[in-house]
């Protein structure tokens, strides 16, 4: 049964609804079709879930219509393209001379109050439609089910099963018998004349047992059971430290990549590819591009035929330049099924659309489709750490002086409020996340925040050792002419590692780095988690784990700028487990992304188009090298350059 049907203008003006239920309310609808669908370019999906129902759509280009149905989710409506077709057809048809005329704003009052008249009729004709509509989908069942009872009730699509036998190979005198294979058989030679039969036993041959390593056993928490002599064996991290503090910077840091400090004292990484050819600043209506070859290949593509608007566009004359255009973010690494949704959203867009002045088809596409990337990527939240570091410390500091003094020092004060702004990095195998936490870590220590470092990566042997090398290794930095190693003025460290080993629980190893952090005052927690394939089921309750109980403020997702299509499927099986698995009624999901190796994709950049799209989770840094300076912030611009560029 349907719950509401809506038709609006792409402005967002409702021309007419019709509510089935009371329970769907229509701006609800709207603003999240408008919001989800429009906003974020998902209008090539033509279907979304909204609060236990599901929302379908059509476009009239031609008059800048939305048409909406909306039916509860676990009801299959076979029947609702036909009624969004029949509806988009009679209603265009009846109210076309008003509907041309009023996006122009050039409406009489006359013609309003004789549309506003109508409507009751057309609420009747709408009500035959989907009658019509029902009954023809009511009946498409019957014939899909009496095709499969012909298709079961015939016998000779039954076969019977086949037992698997091998046949012994025939001897002198023997018959060849065939035996189910692994069994044994004694076979009887023929008997001789003149003498006994003796029976002749094939006998089995023994088999060998290969010594195979031990497998590895798993809790319900992700963690391998082990026993303590494993531990003893694997575990380097109660090992004595190196006393040697000398570390050479110069490998670390490269001065020519350092960020730029503003005049109230905050450090800001650069911007990656700040300098921009001409060509890419070039605005002309048909810049160079991906779309110059199509330049004179067929006379469909000529100025003359759209000149001054006279003929709309159709599916044939965008073909050529959409398929064009698909084929190019693909080889800029953009995941196929984003390639070809994007590219279809465009196309549905610009069919039924006139062409202004002398702007050609190539222009148009171009211009759109530069238009769709930029929404895509632009992010809807803010995307400032610094910021909300320093909003979360001053509402910390205004909760502490209502408690009593007894209780301000204690760390054993449950509310996440009162803990430190905490990040937590999680994501695949050797990606990068340790590396890139230490990136992160240096730029907050240029911006004189206190840092903790949470080593929750107890499986990977080695990964405790790194960080521990990583904070070795920043200590030396220094910073308003203190080494980090030595403290700030007060005598609290700027930098430290809280670990306890490996064979831990990680969701507890972090609880009590967050308490720790809140009992020394420290203004931000990284959290360092073990990678994990994405269909691992058992390590990504682990992960949810984890979050669920830290409730950390931003879960970045660290993933390669190198993968294509994968990166659509890491980052959605993450962002899902993490929800599914949380046993929370508020669960958690990823909060946006940090991609590394960008350096290595030149202009291929089409993973952060990808991933992007994929969550709609914005992209905080980007990785370009082995080095605490090559971390970078990503401008949309610098991507959408990137990829129309041949």
């Amino acid at each position: 049964m349907l719950d509401q049907f809506v038709i609006l203008s792409k402005t967002g003006s409702i021309l007419w609804s019709r509510e089935f239920t009371p329970s769907v309310n229509e701006r609800d609808v709207v603003n999240y079709v408008i919001r989800t669908a429009f906003f974020e370019e998902r209008t090539a999906h033509q279907k979304l879930d909204f609060e236990g129902f599901t929302i379908r759509w059509s476009f009239s280009n031609k008059l800048d219509l939305v048409f909406i149905a909306v039916y509860q989710r676990i009801l299959q409506l076979n029947y609702i393209d036909q009624l969004l077709e029949s509806v988009q057809s009679a209603f265009t048809k009846q109210y076309h001379p008003f509907l041309e005329a009023l996006p122009t704003g050039k409406v009489s009052r006359e013609a309003l109050q004789s549309y506003a008249q109508s409507l009751p009729s057309w609420t009747k004709q709408f009500l035959q439609l989907l009658r019509n509509a029902e009954q023809t989908g009511s009946r498409r069942p019957v014939l899909e089910e009496k095709q499969e009872n012909n298709l079961s009730d015939n016998p000779c699509n039954e076969q019977e099963p086949l037992l698997a036998t091998k046949t012994e190979p025939a001897r002198p005198g023997a018959k060849s018998v065939a035996k189910p294979a692994g069994k044994r058989v004694i076979s009887k030679a023929k008997k001789p004349k003149g003498g006994s039969a003796t029976p002749t036993k094939i006998e089995a041959t023994p088999e060998v047992k290969k010594t195979t390593k031990e497998r590895r056993k798993w809790g319900e928490d992700g963690q391998a059971i082990e026993s303590g002599e494993d531990h003893s064996k694997l575990d380097f991290s109660k090992s004595e430290t190196q006393t040697d503090n000398s570390v050479n910077l110069s490998q670390w840091i490269d001065p020519t990549k350092l960020g730029n400090r503003t005049a109230d004292g905050r450090y800001e990484i650069a911007d990656e590819d700040p300098n921009m050819s001409a060509a890419e600043e070039d605005d002309s209506d048909d810049p160079p591009g991906f779309l110059a070859n199509l330049r004179t290949k067929s006379s469909k593509f000529s100025l003359t035929r759209f000149m001054g608007g006279s003929e709309a566009l159709s599916e044939a004359d965008l073909q050529p330049v959409i398929y064009a255009m698909q084929v190019h973010l693909q080889s800029k690494n953009v995941a196929n099924d984003v390639a070809a949704l994007i590219c279809d959203g465009v196309q549905r867009r610009l069919v039924g659309k006139r062409l202004a002045g002398f702007r050609g088809i190539k222009s148009e596409v171009r211009q759109s489709l530069e238009e769709s990337i930029t929404r895509i990527l632009t992010p809807s939240t803010s995307t400032d750490i610094l910021l909300e570091i320093a909003s979360k410390t001053q509402r910390r500091n205004e909760l502490l002086n209502t408690l009593p003094n007894a209780s301000r020092s204690t760390s054993k004060i449950a509310s996440p409020a009162l803990n430190p702004y905490a990040l937590c990095f999680v994501g695949v195998n050797g990606v990068g996340k340790s590396t890139n936490l230490a990136k992160v870590c240096f730029w907050l220590l240029q911006n004189r925040l206190r840092v903790m470092i949470a080593a929750c990566d107890t499986f990977r042997s080695g990964a405790v050792e790194q960080l521990r090398t990583h904070v070795r290794n920043l200590g030396q930095l220094e910073i308003d002419g203190r080494r980090v190693a030595d403290g700030n003025e007060q005598g609290e460290p700027l930098l430290e590692l809280y670990e306890r080993g490996y064979g831990k629980d990680a969701a507890g190893i972090a609880k009590d780095a967050l308490a720790h952090a809140r009992q020394h005052k420290f203004d931000v927690v990284l959290i360092d988690t073990a990678g994990r394939m994405q269909d691992n089921e058992p390590l990504m309750r682990a992960l949810a784990k984890l979050i669920a109980v830290n409730t950390p403020d931003k879960v970045l997702f660290v993933g390669e700028a190198l993968v294509g299509n994968e990166a659509v499927d890491q980052l959605t099986k993450f962002h899902r487990a993490l929800k599914d698995y949380s046993g929370v009624s508020n669960p958690r999901g990823l909060d946006g992304c940090l991609l590394t190796k960008w350096d290595t994709v030149d202009d291929k950049v089409g993973t952060a188009l990808t991933s992007t799209w994929a969550t709609g989770l914005p992209i905080y840094f980007v990785g370009t090298g082995q080095t605490y300076t090559d971390l970078r912030q990503l401008r949309v611009h610098h991507v959408v350059n990137a990829l129309l560029r041949e």
